[in-house]
């Protein structure tokens, strides 16, 4: 499969349904690989994750050939390899302009494969719908320049896939000469809702990247809701979807939600009275009025809506193009409890007749049967005599109409056609009443595809189903137990870990997979009869786990991290682990403290380190797609999951040795804090902790003096001046070490940190690295106090499991932050102007230094994904005052940073602010009046916005005050508000209510 991205499940009704087909695909016994050419959006690797663990190879981005991942800096995609090793014989492109991209590659590297493109929906015909709605000439232009790529891309596929008959209709015009299947939606039945008295309201779900559900939701708000209203005076409206652009964003209001993104759209279903979805435009199935039906819940749409779905206006749904109509649907729908349950049932039972799993499978085999039957390949060169020969066997054998072909290869098709006709023509056969013959241009030295059978002189026309069995030929008996090495990328670090692993003469019952191994280790490989198991550049920990499970030949898998240094003996005390029963087991044990974070265990582990795990191939596939830090450290995660842990120390392995570097806890006024982290780093083996205290005047001196006088390795200095970036240039001169490791002093260390952190530090062009920071909540805490994606506002950073090298904006957090010396002082140290003090109230000062150090071409800054640390929360945070403060502070940070860097550029400030303003209005309509920023902010807090907006309408709230400021004013009129503002917001500090 070649397509834009890999499909989340919970993005869009085109992703879910590729999926779902895959799914299908995997069931029916077939292997599945996907390119995401884009792949470079959030949630990509979390979708690849997830398919991975299913059983699908998947490749992010193709540079190459998209924008995205070229703009995202993904590596290189070299497409010709890709097919070579994978020899697919049938090729799935999603899209015309996919389809655009890579036939000619699938053509000249790939010509024994079937191309079909999966259209999804026919482009052409919704734009010219929208073109008819708009009017516009240029629409119209449009609409017929995707018409003739259409045409050209369809013309040239083995086959296209349409979601619906109306589609397919349309595609047998764009190409006449091409078979099309029709291979829907896919809806599996869902649990039954509450009934009717238990729901109230309207939804409208869609995805608002895709311009028909922007048309919907205006047009619902303008023309149909107000007539709505007049009837139901208390009716609500949800709108829920991804990427709400301005416009949406502005309909919220009284009795109305844009909800944004949700993880889930079931709890709305079920909470809804009815699903509206009035498109005045677009083609395809509609996956928003499928989801509806399977859930039970009845629908209003137009005609557009129910198009491909034989929907019948008042059996399975209410159809109505008129706003008056589409009106007094939702209101018949809300009184009338009869009307609601028959709609419901009927429409459910009309989606498990049409566009059920089973349908599907039936339609995907079909498509299987037409596309790929059983193929042979004859030989390249053969006389005329044999060509006969071949030709009257097959002929012979097959009927006309068999799920057969033959594949002659040629680089001359049409001298080839001409010599068939003359053996067809001695046989006395007829070209028309023959089984399929396919004469196909092929490049010299193209693989052929995996399941088709090359034959001899010999012509045996085994079925090619027999075929497949040839890939595992030879193979002998299965070993006991399959060890993989993810291997470092740096390579003599890699060469250094192989050694080690063929020191620890393992069993000859265990084979070994080396993940990512460099040309440069092939003498090592041998050494180890080692299977080399290629990995993309960027690959995480979870993706190398999933590949060594897919390749594993063995029950029992031991996969060992980068730099993990086995010695002898290592294997089998943890194949003897996980024989006897247990989930998980390794040699590094783990304590989970009271607050989650990790500390060395020798005894009762409560969790293991990733270092060296063994486990079953089926757990290995079974494990968490992500361990997301906003739940904690990883391991505690994992340890959670399993069943059983097994601490095995007579599996015996080290990791490698780091350089040393001084970790700097620069702290004021937290004595509480200060002791478990430094004891956890001295347990850890830093090789040296400074204490920078910063004027505290509370028993942190005497604590940090008695830690100092308990372990050699702990230093303290004192920073009179108040401000964390005055201790951190202070920590960075008083050092022992070049390699700087700043450490908040609420952060805990996860294992490894040391090394990861100090050994990324150490490599050429590095200057700057961090890790992951996991949450570490407090006793009661809430998890779903917190929506989606806005833990960063505590400090906690999760960018996945691979490491990546970040160009700012994109930074490491403070809270695990590392630098070399040099680098720092060359980028000017830490900006005294930002960093938090009893005077400033915004943080940043890291951000800033990133930003020279990338300015001035000093290094790269690096996430290291295994220099995790835990970040313990205050209880007095977590509340959505606290939310929206730092969320507005962000907000002014990021305005700050720019005149830092670039001073003052009145027209840029001027743009920043107009966009910040249009997008706090159009969170918040409601705000007016003569406001100050703290009355403003209250007043987001109580506009009734679900968090994400009030999030965002905080920041914008920040960044235009910021603007304001930079600007020289203390005051702006947007509209009805006037916005008050005063010198001490621009660092962050907002006056404190005076209560009676």
């Amino acid at each position: 499969m070649i397509s834009k991205i890999a499909p989340p499940a919970d993005r869009d009704s085109g992703s879910l349904r590729q999926r779902r087909l895959i799914e299908l695909l995997l069931a029916d016994g077939h292997d599945v690989a996907l390119l995401a050419r884009d792949g470079s959006e959030p949630g990509q690797r979390e979708a690849a994750l997830e398919l991975e663990a299913m059983g699908v190879e998947v490749l992010l981005g193709d540079p190459e050939r998209s924008a995205v991942a070229h703009a995202a800096g993904r590596p290189p995609c070299d497409v010709a390899a890709l097919l070579a090793r994978v020899r697919p014989d049938l090729v799935w492109l999603s899209f015309y302009d996919v389809a655009e991209a890579y036939l000619p590659l699938l053509r000249a590297h790939a010509p024994g494969a079937r191309a079909v493109v999966d259209t999804v929906d026919v482009h052409c015909v919704r734009e010219a719908r929208e073109a008819e709605l708009s009017g516009r000439p240029a629409d119209a232009i449009a609409a017929e320049r995707t018409r003739q790529r259409e045409v050209a891309a369809y013309g040239a596929a083995d086959a296209l896939i349409a979601v619906s008959d109306d589609d397919a209709a349309a595609l047998r015009v764009l190409a006449p000469a091409v078979p099309v299947v029709v291979i829907s939606n896919v809806h599996p039945p869902e649990p039954q809702g509450p009934g009717p008295d238990a729901r109230d309201g309207a939804l409208f779900v869609g995805n608002f990247r895709h311009r028909p559900n922007v048309d919907a939701a205006l047009f619902l708000v303008g023309d149909v809701w107000p007539r709505v209203r007049a009837a139901l005076p208390g009716a609500r409206l949800t709108l829920a979807g991804g990427s709400p652009p301005p416009e949406v964003l502005a309909l919220a209001g009284e009795a109305i939600e844009v909800t944004g993104w949700v993880p889930a759209i079931a709890p709305l279903l079920d909470a809804a009275r009815v699903s509206v979805a009035p498109l005045r435009y677009g083609a395809g199935v509609k996956g928003k009025i499928g989801e509806a039906l399977a859930h039970g819940v009845p629908v209003v749409t137009t005609t557009i809506g129910a198009e491909g779905m034989e929907l019948v206006d008042g059996e399975h749904a209410l159809v109505t193009d008129d706003p008056a109509g589409l009106a007094d649907a939702i209101v018949r729908l809300h009184r009338d409890d009869t009307l609601w349950t028959a709609l419901g049932t009927a429409g459910r039972a009309s989606l498990e007749a049409r566009l059920s799993p089973q349908a599907a499978r039936t339609a995907l085999r079909a498509l299987m049967t037409l596309t790929v039957p059983d193929r042979f390949l004859a030989p390249a060169e053969l006389g005329d005599a044999a060509l006969c020969a071949l030709l009257d066997a097959y002929v012979t054998r097959y009927a006309p109409d068999a799920a057969a072909s033959l594949v002659f290869p040629t680089t001359n098709p049409n001298a080839l056609l001409t010599r068939l006709l003359a053996a067809l023509e001695a046989l006395g056969r007829d070209p028309e009443t023959i089984p399929d013959v396919a004469v196909t241009p092929w490049p010299q030295g193209a693989p052929a595809p995996r399941s088709i059978v090359a034959l001899g002189d010999a012509a045996d026309f085994a079925p090619a189903s027999d075929a497949a069995a040839n890939d595992l030929a030879g193979e002998g008996a299965a070993p006991r137990a399959t060890v993989a090495v993810r291997l470092p990328a740096d390579v003599a670090d890699a060469l250094i870990q192989l050694d080690a692993l063929v020191a620890a003469d393992l069993p000859t019952d265990v084979e070994v997979l080396a993940l990512g191994a460099p040309a440069a280790a092939e003498d090592r490989l041998a050494a180890l009869s080692a299977r080399a198991i290629p990995l993309p550049a960027d690959a995480g920990r979870r993706l190398a786990q999933l590949r060594a499970a897919r390749h594993a030949r063995a029950a029992v898998l031991i996969v060992l991290e980068p730099h993990a240094l086995p010695a002898p003996g290592f294997a089998d005390p943890l194949i003897a682990a996980v024989e006897d029963g247990a989930t998980l087991a390794g040699p590094f044990g783990l304590r989970v403290a009271a607050d989650g974070s990790l500390w060395p265990a020798d005894a009762a582990p409560d969790a293991l380190a990733f270092d060296a795990l063994a486990a079953t191939v089926a757990t290995w596939r079974a494990m968490p797609a992500a361990l997301a830090p906003r739940h904690g450290m990883a391991e505690a995660q994992l340890a959670a999951w399993a069943t059983t842990l097994a601490h095995v120390p007579a599996a015996r392995v080290t990791r490698q040795p780091a350089p040393p570097a001084t970790v700097l806890i620069c702290t004021r006024n937290r004595a509480d804090e200060l002791t478990d982290g430094v004891e956890l780093l001295v347990a850890l083996g830093a090789a040296e902790v400074l204490i920078v205290d910063n004027d505290s005047s509370d028993a942190t001196p005497e604590i940090a003096a008695a830690l100092a006088a308990r372990h050699p390795s702990v230093r303290v200095i004192a920073e009179g001046q108040a401000g964390l970036s005055h201790a951190r240039n202070a920590g960075a001169a008083a050092a022992t070490h070049d390699l700087l490791l700043y450490l908040d002093d609420d952060a805990r260390p996860g294992p490894g940190w040391l090394e990861a952190l100090s050994r990324e530090l150490s490599r050429p062009g590095v200057a700057n690295a961090g890790g992951p920071i996991c949450a570490l909540w407090p006793e009661g805490h809430d998890p779903a106090w917190l929506g989606p994606r806005l833990e960063r506002f505590f400090s906690v950073l999760d960018r996945g499991d691979a490491d990546e090298t970040l160009v700012p904006s994109a930074v490491v957090y403070g809270a695990n932050w590392a630098v070399r010396r040099e680098a720092l002082l060359a980028a000017g140290g830490f900006d005294p102007a930002f960093g938090f003090s009893p005077e400033i109230a915004i943080g940043g000062e890291e951000t800033g230094v990133a930003w020279r150090l990338h300015r001035h071409g000093l290094g790269a800054t690096r996430f290291v994904a295994a220099a995790a640390v835990g970040h313990r929360i205050d209880a007095a945070r977590l509340s959505d005052a606290y939310l929206l403060r730092r969320a507005l502070t962000v907000g002014v940070e990021r305005q700050r940073h720019h005149v830092a860097l670039d001073g003052i550029d009145r027209d840029r400030l001027m743009r920043d602010a107009n966009h910040a303003a249009a997008r706090l209005l159009a969170h918040v309509p409601s705000l007016s009046g003569e406001l100050t920023l703290e009355e403003a902010l209250d007043a987001v807090g109580a506009a009734g916005l679900n968090q994400e907006n009030a999030t965002q309408a905080a920041d914008h709230l920040g960044e235009l005050s910021a603007c304001i400021l930079l600007l020289g004013e203390t005051r702006v009129s947007l509209g009805a508000l006037v916005l008050h503002l005063a010198a001490e917001h621009l660092d962050g500090r907002l006056r404190v209510k005076q209560t009676a």
